[in-house]
């Protein structure tokens, strides 16, 4: 055997040895480490949890359900600065493969849930997920959707699913993914170049993603995601934390990646209130592609260009977006019929 060929068999052996440490890497259990009380219900819903806060009873106050999906790398603490209203019926909803932050309690299975036929780890799988929660908690016709980041894009793609259910809602898609907007960043390389590279990087990820796990994320990195309101600083360094597995975040990525290509911005043209508001700098999505895209908005959601403001829009200023997610026109509050 040569030298040639001896060189050959090793690189071969390391390539395998590399390829089958991914595998275990991809898939290895992380550890719940973000916790925050819930006063309410929690309920699993296949590879998802829901949790759900009954409004306080008070015949006095306008009776509504508000429907909240976080983006990636998030959970539901990410709305409590301006959903935490007992008078409001509450449902959040959070990502499937994700850790509920509530580290002292466990769900309990929904009796009411039925087959999800989306791939998990999916919006498609998310957006599913939140329509059942919708029609089998949703006390009140009068809904508020609110999404963020690729929690917005989950709640066009149950828009789109389930149009008659949502046809009535006021949306409010915050630093959202949207349709025909890739999350990607453009350069000028040639296709097959900008292909390799990301291949490249989906083909590491796993192992950056299972270091970072264990890790909170530090001052300065935060920093450079833009955020405006230091005071919340503390909920966004422990996100590297908020998947089960690096599997999961990788399967968000492929399908954010493909998600905006397959759909239009047609979906929310029938939406008949709303907002998409879009960050005063984003470090996250492309602002400029966002804006490009929301502007082919034919339909009533109304654009809001925020100030003082990064891609945590509700972060930075929470007072704001809670004063536009009450901007809804008044509806019957009839009870909805579980289906």
């Amino acid at each position: 055997m040569t030298l040639l060929q001896k060189t050959g068999i090793i690189i071969l052996c390391v390539i395998m040895l590399i390829h089958i440490l991914r595998y275990f890497i991809k898939h290895a259990k992380t550890k719940a480490l973000n916790h925050q009380d819930f006063d309410g219900d929690l309920y699993q819903v296949g590879q998802s949890a829901v949790a759900y806060q009954a409004d306080n009873g008070a015949t006095d106050t306008p009776k509504r359900t508000v429907v909240c999906m976080h983006g990636w790398l998030e959970d539901q603490r990410y709305f409590s600065k301006v959903h935490h209203n007992k008078n409001d019926e509450l449902i959040l909803i959070n990502s499937c493969g994700y850790h509920l932050p509530n580290t002292q309690r466990s769900t309990k299975a929904a009796s009411w849930q039925t087959p999800n036929p989306y791939p998990k780890c999916t919006i498609e799988y998310d957006a599913a997920v939140l329509i059942m929660a919708v029609k089998n908690l949703a006390s009140h016709s009068n809904l508020v959707l609110h999404g963020h980041s690729r929690g917005g894009a989950v709640v066009i793609e149950a828009i789109k699913q389930a149009p008659a259910l949502f046809e009535q809602a006021h949306v409010i898609l915050e630093a959202s993914i949207l349709p025909e907007a890739t999350v990607s960043r453009t350069h000028k390389f040639p296709k097959i170049v900008d292909k390799v590279l990301t291949n490249t990087i989906l083909y590491v990820f796993p192992f950056i993603a299972f270091y970072m796990s264990k890790k909170t994320l530090s001052a300065s990195t935060i920093k450079g995601m833009g955020l405006v309101n230091k005071e919340n600083r503390g909920l966004l360094s422990g996100m590297l934390a908020c998947a089960k597995s690096a599997v999961v975040l990788q399967r968000n990525i492929e399908n954010m990646l493909e998600w905006p290509l397959k759909n239009k911005m047609h979906i929310l043209d029938n939406v008949k209130s709303g907002y998409i508001l879009v960050g005063a700098r984003d470090a996250v999505l492309s602002r400029r592609l966002m804006l490009k895209t929301a502007q082919k908005h034919r339909g009533a959601l109304k654009i809001i260009n925020t100030e003082n403001s990064s891609h945590f829009i509700s972060l930075d200023i929470p007072g704001q977006v809670k004063s536009l997610c009450n901007d809804s026109p008044s509806q019957d509050t009839r009870p909805q019929t579980a289906q």
